[in-house]
């Protein structure tokens, strides 16, 4: 699925809300002429009143099933677009830990590394000096004889 239009999302909303306006109308409309039929002495004015309530009160009833169908569909679309979204962060998380993974082998290995050629330059700078202090106890004991 795709990242919904932001733009088609807003105008959906806009007219759900302006559907949602039309159904409270005619629903008020419906109430006036329930009222209008109640109070009113013709009764053939009374028998229109209340046929104009009920066609207010089916507009009504079809506009308010028009933006519940919208509702669901918008629903539908923020609930994929979401799912896509979690889906894309779980891939780059995934990716990040195998990157991380990698990475801190990488410089385990070159810790190592580091650690054996320290213990090497260490165990030469040991073996050098020893050498060293051979050779000078050496030319000391030259030094007492001669």
């Amino acid at each position: 699925m795709t990242k919904p239009d932001h733009q088609k999302l807003i105008d959906d909303m806009v007219n759900i809300a302006r559907q949602s306006a039309d159904e409270l109308a005619d629903r008020a409309r419906a109430l006036a002429y329930d009222i209008a039929s109640r109070i009113g002495d013709d009764e053939a004015e009374n028998a229109a009143q209340r046929a104009a309530a009920e066609e207010a009160r089916a507009r009504a009833d079809a506009t308010k099933k028009q933006y519940e169908a919208g509702l669901t569909a918008m629903d539908a679309q923020l609930k994929d677009a979401t799912s896509e979204t979690r889906q894309q962060v779980r891939q780059i998380a995934d990716l990040t830990r195998a990157e991380a993974t990698r990475m801190a082998e990488q410089a385990r290995v070159n810790a190592e590394k580091m650690a054996k050629e320290l213990q090497a330059s260490a165990e030469k700078a040991r073996q050098e000096a020893a050498a060293k202090s051979r050779q000078n106890a050496g030319e000391q004991d030259q030094q007492r004889q001669g």
